[in-house]
Formats: structure tokens, sequence, C-alpha cells
């Protein structure tokens, strides 16, 4: 029994060993080293969209209906509704009027091509003639009218419904449900949040040296940063420029605070530094995977400072000499044993 249980012990101890070593994650690594970063000079921003528009009713009545704040919301989407109870009747009283005309228009044209037969015979004055052509004349433009109306009455009935210009998220309910809404007045607000940007004011003698798809830093609250372009720089006044900045590349609400930092250059000072790449952004949090003398992967949170050429001034529990993850970070999680590879066995396996 006793020579059992070693056997199983020892069976379960390589198994244990074949597993481990099957759950190794290949990774490139580099190395921490202190670099002449550039300096960077910091503006505050904020995270604001050019698609952030107020829908407003374009018919008065009660609104009957509208949607959760917060909602995402597709174009041509409903997102509020208005009572169309009277429009309806409206509408039904109009196709009524169009049905009407056309049967007296037909009537009237039946009695206009018998009694042109019977004045062929000379049984039908002219004139009894003429005064067919008119009724009909007449009959034709009331149509068209009824037709206009009802027309008229289905454009505004459609008009009830309050849609989405486009893709985006209600951010502001400015009415309830069951209120009373007058023509043109705002109902709720809504956001575009895939065209979002960073507004932010610098001075003029600042602006000046800012060059148009710029690669600028973003940071937020919650320690998020990106590499990102200036798009645009609009003139406010003799004293600053608003700058706008793309970050399609990171998740940040609208409305939310930044600090963007821009690179000064021939300012650089020696900072610890990490490739750019082995930056990983989860949660909206910055870190890197460390690797430790048991070819572990020790998650790090850092705090991003500012690129330079590939490289990324940090701080955090990290030092110059550390091994870091660049390549393969995405699929790590933290404890996981790595099996480091190197350039010559990439060439190997593309051979």
């Amino acid at each position: 029994m006793k020579h059992f249980a070693k056997y199983l012990l020892a069976a379960f101890i390589a198994l244990t060993s074949l597993t481990t070593s099957a759950a190794d994650v290949p990774v490139y690594v580099a190395t921490a080293e202190t670099r002449d970063i550039a300096a960077s000079r910091d503006f505050p921003g904020r995270v604001v969209s050019d698609s952030y528009i107020s829908l407003s009713a374009e018919v008065s009545g009660k609104l009957t209906w509208i949607k959760e704040l917060g909602s995402q919301v597709k174009k041509g989407e409903v997102v509020a509704s208005v009572d169309d109870s009277l429009l309806q009747l409206a509408r039904d009283k109009a196709a009524q009027a169009v049905v009407n005309y056309q049967s007296q228009l037909a009537l009237a044209r039946k009695r206009r091509d018998r009694h042109s037969v019977l004045s062929k015979e000379n049984y039908v004055a002219q004139n009894l003639l003429d005064t067919l052509d008119e009724e009909i004349a007449q009959l034709s433009g009331l149509l068209r009218q009824a037709n206009v109306e009802l027309a008229t009455k289905q454009q505004l009935l459609a008009r009830c419904q309050i849609k989405a210009p486009f893709n985006g998220r209600i951010t502001e309910r400015l009415l309830k449900s069951g209120e009373w809404v007058e023509q043109s007045e705002a109902v709720l607000r809504i956001i575009d949040d895939s065209a979002l940007e960073v507004s932010l004011r610098v001075p003029s003698t600042f602006a000046a040296g800012v060059q148009i798809n710029e690669a600028v830093s973003v940071r937020s609250d919650v320690g998020v940063v990106a590499g990102i372009l200036a798009t645009k720089a609009v003139q406010l006044d003799f004293k600053y420029y608003e700058l706008r900045v793309d970050f399609s590349d990171v998740a940040l609400p609208a409305g939310m605070p930044v600090t963007v930092g821009f690179k000064v250059p021939g300012q650089g000072h020696p900072q610890l530094a990490v490739p750019s790449d082995a930056l990983l952004v989860r949660n909206n949090k910055v870190g890197i995977f460390k690797i430790d003398q048991q070819q572990q992967a020790i998650y790090v949170p850092v705090y991003p400072l500012v690129v330079d050429h590939g490289w990324a001034a940090v701080e955090g529990q990290v030092s110059a000499g550390d091994t870091v993850v660049i390549r393969g970070v995405e699929r790590l999680v933290h404890g996981q044993t790595v099996k480091i590879l190197t350039p010559e066995m990439q060439l190997t396996s593309q051979r």
C-alpha cells in the first residue's frame, strides 16, 4: 500500500509538472533602463464630442414615453414619443376627404363621357359639356389639395416620434413622460461616444510651436495614458488657441478632465523608462508585467509620464534592469509562468 501511495504521488507531481510546462506562455522581453526622456509640458483639457446635440419636439403635445438616461441608441431609433391621438383623427379625416373627391371625380368623368357621345348627335348642348369640364377641373384641384393635406397630416404624425440622428448615448433628459412639450422645445440630449476628442486651451506663444499630427500623451484621474495626435487648432483670440486631439485607442467618457502632455525638444533628462509596448491598459488602469527569478509574470501598476521615441517614462515598483514583457502581454495573468523567446527563435520559426 505504501509503495502504491509513492507511485501515485510521483505520478501526480509529474502530471503537475507537465501541466505547468504546457501552460507556459511564450513572450518577448526587454529591460527597463534609465534613458534621457524628453521633458513634457502639461495643459488641462476635457473629453468632448463634436456630435453632442439636443433633440427637440417637432410637434406640440403630451410626452407619452422617453428613453432611459444613459441608454445606448442607434441611428433612426425612437427615443421619445408625443401623443398622436388627435393627429391620427386628423389624418383619417384627410384620408376620407381624398376618397370622397376621388369618387366625385370619377362620377363627373363618366357623365362627361356620356354627354360627349350624345353631343355628337346634337342631343346635348356644348355649354353643358363646358360645365362638366369645369366641374372636373374643380374636383381635380380639390383632390390634389386633399392629397397635400393627407401628406401633411402623415408627416406630422411621423414627427410625433423623436428619433436619434446618429449612434450614441442619452446623456440628459430635460422633460419627463406625461409633461407637455411645445414645438421646438428640447426634450433630451444625445452624444456620439465613438467621436470623442480632447479639447484644451494653450497660449498662442506655445501653439506656434505645435505641429499638426504631433504625438502627445493624455493622463486622466484613473491613470489612463495614450499616445494621441493633435488634429486641429482654432484661434480663440490673440492670447489662446483651442487644440483638439484624438485618442481613439482608449475609452474615456465624455466630460472627464484630463492632462495633455507635449514633449519639449531639447529639455530631456534621465528617467526610468520601459518600452511603450510593455504598457498594458486593463479596466482603465495601466500596468506592466515583470519577470521574476522563477520565470513568473508579476503584474505591477505603473503611472506613465511621457512617451518618447517608443519608450515610456514611468513611476511605480519597477527598477532599471528589471525584465519586462513587450510581446504576449495581453495573454498574461499575474503569477503565470512564461517561456522567454529571443529574436533568433522567431527567425527560426519563420524558416
